[in-house]
């Protein structure tokens, strides 16, 4: 499994090493999962409202379409 180092301040290490018994690692490793759910959840809303945004405008084109040819048979 590859390993990733992080940086904090000095103040922050030795609050975190005032409980040393807590696996940082874990917890690090759970908050950066979550992190990377919630960017998903985003990409993947990002990625449905564009194919929304489509439909959209092939619906509005579909209409146009139908009132476009109303119109010529009325004129007609």
């Amino acid at each position: 499994m590859p390993a990733i180092t992080i940086e904090v301040d000095d103040q922050l290490k030795q609050r975190m090493d005032a409980y040393g018994d807590v696996d940082w690692g874990s917890i690090s490793e759970r908050a950066i999962r979550q992190r990377l759910e919630t960017l998903e959840l985003i990409d993947q809303a990002a990625i449905d409202a564009a194919a929304s945004d489509a439909d959209t405008a092939e619906l509005a084109d579909r209409i146009d379409e139908i009132a476009r040819r109303r119109i010529e048979r009325a004129s007609d």
